[in-house]
């Protein structure tokens, strides 16, 4: 990754398991994804208000959301200020909302 914001550990974890995965699943697929990531996290960097709000009734957080590029996953991210912090790297068909607890 070009920029290093904050990531919460699991989302850390969430990003080398999936780049392992895609490099399994077809060599330099997983490369793809990172470099698609990289966009991402450079974006949100210059825009932070730029992603989708996450609404939680429950919750003051702000958290904000991208796509990661063709690849059908989406970047969580809370910003409280610079810089932000990286909750989740989450499938947008799996397990809506597990990184929930992670914003707080």
């Amino acid at each position: 990754m070009k920029l290093d914001p904050g990531f919460h550990p699991a989302a850390r974890s969430e990003l080398i398991a999936e780049v392992m995965h895609l490099n399994d699943e077809r060599p330099g697929l997983g490369d793809e994804f990172a470099r698609a990531l990289d966009t991402v996290i450079e974006m949100i960097a210059m825009w932070p208000h730029a992603g989708a709000l996450w609404s939680d009734p429950a919750s003051s957080v702000e958290v904000r959301s991208l796509g990661v590029g063709r690849f059908p996953f989406r970047v969580f991210y809370v910003n409280r200020g610079t810089p932000f912090t990286v909750i989740a790297i989450a499938h947008a068909a799996r397990e809506p909302g597990y990184w929930v607890t992670r914003a707080h």
